[in-house]
């Protein structure tokens, strides 16, 4: 009985066992089953529909960004004019075009713009017969603009101060002498005109020797030492002319104090003077009824005031300093 019972419950073990065995073997064989199966193939056509379709669905759009660059270029246009540059309408006066271009290359270095605003910048201020000759110019109206502010440069030279007329100035500075021109007149001349001939003082010493070669004969006699250079030669130049001048004025004043005393201005030996309406006078020699050894004598000393260019001309304002005493006959 007991050997029965052990032996029913041996093969009820073994069928769950099997049971379990199959169903996994099953499940393996239609995974296997589905991966081998033949895919369902997509119409071609359906295909291409479809990617038709979705190239026709508007795609959303990035939002695009506020151009802060544009906004600052629009905004200092009108800098550019509250600081001082002009409209340039054209001109045919070279001097006039050189002027309105340096003034604005100073205004356009006190904003502190790049190369390509200082082109958009200068360009915004032609107007008129320059507006219409910039617009002849190539490449002026290409977006983006591919033109350099040293382009710019180059066209309007050609355009505003032809070869002709720097050279023509280029000789000027060449041929430049102080002649009749003050120290600073001459140098001012030298500097204005020194732009059209670079090559002749690209160092200092060129400069320095080509505006002393310009200074008038008594200024150079006066620079017992040549200069270092081109800023010491000046200074010395001013003080030359300084001194020069200080005694063309004491020479003046003597010449004038001389014909002041001058005999011949005078009446019957008597020296007069336009003071407060009175005239008085001092006789030297002998006077009628004078027998005496001893006669009057006088000494004259005078300093030229002002010299009155009135109704009057010639009158002088001379202070006076008359010593009187006795002087004996030989």
């Amino acid at each position: 009985m007991e050997a029965s019972g052990e032996n029913a419950a041996g093969p009820t073990e073994s069928l769950e066992s099997v049971q379990g065995h199959d169903h996994a073997s099953e499940h393996q064989g239609l995974e296997a089953q589905n991966r081998n199966a033949p895919q369902p193939e997509i119409n071609p056509y359906m295909q291409q529909f479809l990617e038709i379709m979705q190239r026709m669905t508007p795609q959303p759009q990035p939002q695009p960004q506020p151009q802060l660059q544009d906004a600052v270029i629009d905004k200092n246009y009108e800098i550019v004019r509250r600081q001082g540059a002009k409209v340039f309408p054209g001109t045919t006066d070279p001097a006039e075009a050189e002027e309105w271009l340096r003034n604005t290359e100073r205004v356009l270095d006190r904003i502190e713009c790049t190369p390509e605003q200082r082109l958009r910048y200068a360009v915004s201020l032609f107007e008129k017969d320059a507006l219409d000759w910039w617009e002849t110019v190539p490449g002026s109206k290409n977006r983006p603009i591919i033109l350099t502010w040293n382009d710019f440069l180059k066209e309007f030279a050609d355009k505003y101060t032809p070869p002709v007329y720097r050279n023509r100035k280029k000789v000027e500075f060449l041929e430049l002498k102080q002649n009749e021109l003050s120290v600073a007149g001459y140098e001012l001349q030298f500097v204005r005109l020194s732009k059209y001939a670079p090559e002749e003082v690209s160092t200092d010493e060129l400069r320095r020797d080509r505006f002393e070669r310009g200074l008038r004969l008594e200024i150079r006699e006066k620079i017992a030492i040549k200069p270092q250079s081109y800023s010491a030669l000046l200074e010395a130049a001013l003080r030359a002319e300084e001194t020069s001048l200080e005694r063309s004025s004491n020479e003046v004043k003597r010449k004038k104090l001389a014909d002041t005393l001058n005999p011949s201005s005078r009446q019957s030996g008597v020296v007069s003077f336009r003071g407060s309406g009175s005239q008085r006078g001092w006789y030297r020699g002998r006077g009628v009824g004078q027998t005496s050894r001893f006669l009057p004598c006088l000494r004259v000393e005078a300093d030229l005031l002002r010299s009155d260019l009135g109704e009057d001309r010639g009158q002088q304002i001379v202070q006076w300093k008359i010593y009187s005493y006795l002087c004996q006959l030989r």
